[in-house]
This record gives C-alpha cells, sequence and structure tokens, in this order.
C-alpha cells in the first residue's frame, strides 16, 4: 500500500515537471515568435529636389527561422517617385512576382519565400528601392500594416511585431545663382497661412539685369527675357499649395545659373466635420464618448482642441467642464466626466499652417427618468398634435352620445303620446272617432291618463482693428448660457460686447479682456430672453475704440417659460400638455360611455311606452272598425229594401275607404323610433 502511494506520488511530480517545462517552451516560443522586425536604412536623410537616392528594407527574424516575407511600403508620391524597385542582393531566394509598385498610389510591394528550413538574421537585406526627389518638403517612408514576417512552423504565424521607416527631409538644389530671401515666406520647408508672397535677393556678383518666374515646377530655369534691375518682388493671390521662384542674373550678356526659392501656401482650413456622440448627444451617462475627424488638403493637420462649457446657471458662477483653459489640446475620442446638465462642446481642427475649422455640439446629462422623457422637440409636437386629433374624435363621439341622450330624456319628459309616429296615430284616430263612435275617446283619454302618470461709439477710432468673433452660441436656447469669443489684433486689450434683441431694441453690453496671444473669451452669468439678436464688439484701449465688428445674428429658442422666478422647461410644459389632453381623452371616453349606456337604456324604457300606446291604439281602431262595419251592415240593409238615397251611397264609399284606413293601423307594428325631437 505504502509503495503504491509512493509511485503514483513520483508519477505526478514527473507529469508536472513535464506540464510546467512545457508551459515554459511555449511561453518562449511564443515570446520568440513575437520579436521579428522590418526597417528602413537610413531611417533619416536630406536630399535635394531632382537627386536619387536608395534606401534598403532590413529584416530582424528575432532569433527566429522564418520562411516568407510580404513587405508594403508607403510613401508621398507628390514628393518620391520609385526609380527602380530593387537592387543589389537579397535574403530572398524565391520572388512570388515581380516587386509591384505604383507611382501614383505611393506603394510598393515584396513578396518572398525562404526554402526550409527558412533563415535567421539579425540585419538581412531584403531590396534596395531607389527614388528620385520631386518636391521639396518632409517625407515619411513607412510599411503598411498588411506586412507580414511569417515563421517557419508549417502554420505560417505571423511573428512581425515592430517596424521602422524613414523620415526625409527634401529640399531645393543649392543656389546656383542670386541668394534669394522671402520676409513673408523665410522657411522654405514651412506652410504659411498667407497668400501675398515677396521675394528679395542680392546677386553673387556684379548683375545687369535678372529674368524669373514664379510656378509650381521645382526646377524650372527661367527664359532669357530681362525682368529689369529690382532685387524685390511681390506676388498677390498666390494659390495654394507649393510654388517655386526661379531666377538667374545676366552680366555682360552671359546668363548665370538659377536659384530656386520654395513657398508652401494654405489659406484653406480644415474639411467641414462632425461631432459625433455615444450614446447620445441626450442621454443619461456622465462619460459620453465624443468622435471627431477631419482631414486637410495642403500642409496637413496639425492637432485638435476642445472646449466642454455648462450650459447651466450655477448661482452666476459659470462651470468649465474640462478645467480653466479656453481650450485643450486632445485627440479623438474625447471621453469627459460630466456632471448632470447642458454643456457645448467646441472643437478646433488646426492644419500645420494654423488655419482653424471649428464644429460646436451640445450635449444634455439627464437622469435616466429624463433622458427617456427628453426626446426632440418636433416629436413632443407631433405627439402633441395627434392627441389633440384623437382628443377632438373623443369629443365629437361624446358630443353625439351625450345629443343622443339629450334627445331620450327629452322624449322620455314629453311622453310617447308626443311622439310623431304615435301623435299621427292619435290624430287620424280622433278624426275617424268624429265620425263614427264615442267609445274611442273614453279608450284615447284612458289610456292617456295611464301615460300621463308614468312620465454704439462715437469715440471709434479707424486705426485701432476690430476684434474678430469666431465662436457664439449660433442657436442656443433660453435655458442655456449665452457665450462668444475670438481674437483681437492687439494683445492686453479690452473687447466691448454688444448684444441688441432685434424686435425690441433692448441692447446689452459686456466687456472682457483679451490674452497675452490676443485671444478673448466671454460667458454671459445669466440666460438671455428667447428672441432674435445681433452680435458686434469692439476694441478699447484707454479713451479710443475701434469701428464695430461685423454684425452676426443669433437666436434664443424659447426652451423654457419664466413664472417669477421659477423656469419651466418646454419639456416639461410638453409632457404636462401631453398628460392633460390623456386626461381629456379619458375623461370623454368615460362621458361618452356613460351618456350611450344610459341613452340606450331610456331608449329601451321609452320604446315599451310607445308599444303599450301603440296597442291601446289598436283597441281604439278595433272599435272604430266595429262602428264602421255597423254602419256599412245598415247601409247594406237599405240597398236591399230599395230605400237608400244618393247621399247613403256616398257615404259608403268614404266608409269602405276608412275602413281599410282602420284595418291598416290594427296590423301595423311599431319597430323603431324614427324622430325624436
Amino acid at each position: 500500500m505504502g509503495k503504491t502511494s509512493k509511485s503514483k506520488k513520483i508519477k505526478f511530480a514527473l507529469l508536472a515537471l513535464i506540464y510546467g517545462i512545457s508551459i515554459f517552451v511555449l511561453t518562449k516560443n511564443d515570446a520568440e515568435a513575437s520579436s521579428a522586425s522590418l526597417y528602413l536604412s537610413p531611417p533619416l536623410g536630406t536630399y535635394s529636389v531632382g537627386d536619387t537616392f536608395d534606401v534598403s528594407v532590413y529584416l530582424n527574424t528575432g532569433d527566429n527561422f522564418i520562411n516568407a516575407v510580404e513587405a508594403e511600403l508607403r510613401f508621398p508620391p507628390g514628393k518620391l517617385q520609385v526609380v527602380t524597385p530593387s537592387a543589389g542582393t537579397s535574403l530572398i531566394n524565391i520572388w512570388i512576382g515581380q516587386p509591384q509598385y505604383s507611382n501614383t498610389n505611393g506603394s510598393i510591394v515584396f513578396r518572398g519565400a525562404i526554402p526550409n528550413p527558412g533563415v535567421n538574421v539579425s540585419r538581412g537585406l531584403i531590396s534596395t528601392v531607389t527614388f528620385r526627389v520631386r518636391s521639396v518638403g518632409k517625407a515619411v517612408v513607412e510599411f503598411s500594416d498588411s506586412s507580414k514576417v511569417l515563421l517557419n512552423d508549417g502554420g505560417g504565424t505571423d511573428i512581425l511585431s515592430n517596424t521602422d521607416g524613414a523620415v526625409l527631409d527634401l529640399v531645393l538644389p543649392p543656389p546656383a545663382g542670386p541668394i534669394i530671401v522671402s520676409s513673408t515666406h523665410p522657411n522654405q520647408s514651412k506652410w504659411y497661412a498667407e497668400n501675398s508672397t515677396e521675394f528679395s535677393w542680392t546677386s553673387r556678383g556684379p548683375a545687369d539685369a535678372y529674368s524669373y518666374v514664379l510656378n509650381s515646377e521645382p526646377l524650372t530655369v527661367s527664359d532669357n527675357i530681362s525682368e529689369g534691375t529690382q532685387n524685390e518682388v511681390i506676388y498677390q493671390s498666390v494659390s495654394d499649395g507649393t510654388h517655386y521662384f526661379h531666377i538667374k542674373s545676366i552680366k555682360d550678356g552671359v546668363w548665370g545659373g538659377t536659384s530656386h526659392y520654395a513657398v508652401n501656401v494654405d489659406t484653406t482650413p480644415p474639411a467641414q466635420f462632425k461631432l459625433v456622440v455615444e450614446p447620445k448627444n441626450i442621454t443619461s451617462e456622465q462619460t459620453p464618448v465624443i468622435y471627431f475627424a477631419t482631414t486637410d488638403l495642403y500642409s496637413g493637420l496639425s492637432h485638435y482642441e476642445i472646449k466642454i462649457l455648462s450650459l447651466s446657471n450655477n448661482g452666476g458662477k459659470v462651470a468649465l467642464a474640462n478645467g480653466g483653459n479656453f481650450f485643450i489640446e486632445t485627440s479623438s475620442p474625447y471621453i469627459p466626466r460630466l456632471a448632470l446638465g447642458k454643456y457645448s462642446v467646441i472643437v478646433r481642427a488646426h492644419d500645420v499652417a494654423d488655419n482653424v475649422r471649428e464644429v460646436s455640439g451640445h450635449i444634455e446629462v439627464l437622469t435616466p427618468i429624463g433622458s427617456a422623457l427628453s426626446v426632440a422637440r418636433n416629436i413632443w409636437l407631433w405627439l402633441i398634435l395627434l392627441l389633440i386629433i384623437v382628443l377632438l374624435f373623443v369629443a365629437y363621439y361624446a358630443y353625439r352620445h351625450w345629443k343622443e341622450h339629450r334627445k331620450i330624456e327629452r322624449a322620455r319628459v314629453m311622453g310617447g303620446v308626443n311622439q310623431e309616429i304615435i301623435a299621427e296615430k292619435i290624430k287620424e284616430l280622433q278624426e275617424l272617432q268624429e265620425k263614427y263612435a264615442k267609445g274611442v275617446a273614453l279608450v284615447l283619454l284612458l289610456f292617456l291618463l295611464g301615460s300621463a302618470h308614468s312620465a454704439f461709439a462715437e469715440n471709434s477710432n479707424p486705426g485701432l482693428p476690430s476684434p474678430v468673433i469666431t465662436t457664439y452660441s449660433q442657436a442656443a436656447a433660453s435655458d442655456e448660457i449665452f457665450y462668444v469669443g475670438g481674437f483681437e489684433y492687439t494683445a492686453s486689450s479690452s473687447v466691448q460686447i454688444y448684444v441688441q434683441n432685434i424686435r425690441t431694441g433692448e441692447r446689452y453690453q459686456f466687456n472682457t479682456d483679451t490674452d497675452e496671444k490676443g485671444e478673448w473669451f466671454y460667458v454671459h452669468n445669466d440666460f438671455l430672453p428667447s428672441g432674435n439678436y445681433e452680435l458686434w464688439v469692439q476694441a478699447q484701449i484707454g479713451d479710443l475704440s475701434s469701428a464695430p465688428s461685423a454684425k452676426y445674428s443669433f437666436v434664443v429658442e424659447p426652451t423654457v417659460i419664466k413664472f417669477g422666478g421659477t423656469r419651466i422647461s418646454l419639456e416639461t410644459i410638453y409632457l404636462l400638455v401631453s398628460v392633460l389632453l390623456l386626461l381629456a381623452i379619458f375623461a370623454l371616453i368615460i362621458i361618452a360611455r356613460f351618456h350611450s349606456r344610459y341613452a340606450t337604456a331610456k331608449r329601451a324604457q321609452l320604446m315599451r311606452e310607445i308599444r303599450q300606446m301603440d296597442e291601446s291604439i289598436k283597441v281604439g281602431f278595433a272599435v272604430l272598425k266595429n262602428d264602421i262595419e255597423r254602419e256599412l251592415k245598415t247601409i247594406h240593409q237599405m240597398k236591399l229594401a230599395g230605400t237608400i238615397a244618393k247621399r247613403e251611397l256616398e257615404n259608403e264609399k268614404i266608409m269602405m275607404e276608412d275602413l281599410e284606413k282602420v284595418k291598416h293601423h290594427i296590423r301595423d307594428e311599431i319597430w323603431e323610433i324614427r324622430h325624436i325631437s
């Protein structure tokens, strides 16, 4: 028993050891299998336009044996072009097709394999690419995400974990003619938001005249036509993009070499874009995610800035949701932490030339119940309109039943004897009774007794530039704080802000100061009344004021109603109106049901009374029938005796007609009330 137990312990220990070794080996293999890298050499360099240079693609397998490589390079086609995709030796033994490249899309792809057992290198050359420089600027050559290095493990495991590209500075060739400078665009590799370009130059030696031209080709040689002896020129309204100034000088009829100078102009802000808030703009989530992205055609994007401004009035203190700075640099997505309330989100996209595209949006953080109730205003209006239509329909339905009930009630008060169908029969019965018998009156009298028992600035200075408004509450609501911001050309000055109600003429004046950069921003500490407004600003330094800026219009939507010091939002009013309409609809349905039910019961009761009257009338007609037949029998006997006169014959004819009427009334049945008035 002891030996068996000891044997089991030894087996268990061996299994544990084997398992541990396996885990170690697998872990080591995983670590090794994630260490391959691709890189370019040289990683940095400066090259002139028109020059060609080589970039080599190297592989580090990280002490692994690999058997296949796919390397895709991306480069800017406007600045570089591939002359030849491969030169020299390579560790690739089998190329899967020739290297593919496109100078239009800016890509080049190498695909190759190495026979078993593969290759294990730390600096293995895959290929060498020869590029030609097309234009000035900064060029980044990098590996795309589709690049792969496959492990020789029978499964083709991709072990590429790191890639390093190359950053290249592309410049113009050294000047061979006059030395060129530009006061407006002093740095040839920098982008400027200035489209008026000034060039000046100094000749290397005596010069009789100069020939120059500005175009989009980097190595143009100007023509042999003199432009004069001046040593400066200004080009106005230069289009966006990279332009080149070329100049050469002439001395004693001999033209010298040409110098080139690059200017980069970008006056266009980044493309328009939208803010996307997840889960949505009106939410109960206090950490919403804000997404934003755009592009820039010429200089490229530099960075984004964001400002989240609380639109709630917190006792005159305005909360800056993302700190005390006006704007903070950020990237997308941006995740703020917000308290309950309304916020304005302002995002600025800057390009490299410092052009700015600004967009804004709203976020409203509510409780879960408030978020569920806070639907778009037009949905509220459609809901209220639908409820009003239903209310009118139900009101008409209730009115019909109320009117019917009133008719039935009035008919019951009047008694069945006053109903049209009964009155017609009684009138006819009375007329016939007067002719033939007195007994009908007694019957009718007894029946009737029974029925009755049941019934701005004068000190403005044109030399002082006006401030520029860059952001403001373009479509604010009456429960949102008003704000406006911009920049002033003169730093450390004050800005007078004017807001005027277009309808009433009421004007508000506010004041704020610029910072050291000339930027200014004002947030009002109370809500503006609803209405249409005009906004303009003036700069002020001492007693001097600038001319008023351009006027901007904005609307303050009536989203609240003020009762004294209490402000009720339109959403709350919409909810109350909807609830009241629903209550009115239910009340009218109850009223309609009440009148319908009691009208039906009273109609049935009235019908019973009318049937009773009808039976009594039939008795009267039956009595009258006997009287008429008795008279006819007398006339018949007179005819047999031959003593009848002409007058009796005429009476016989009339009595025969009346007898038919009486028989008809005796057979007639009343099944419904056709007219109740």
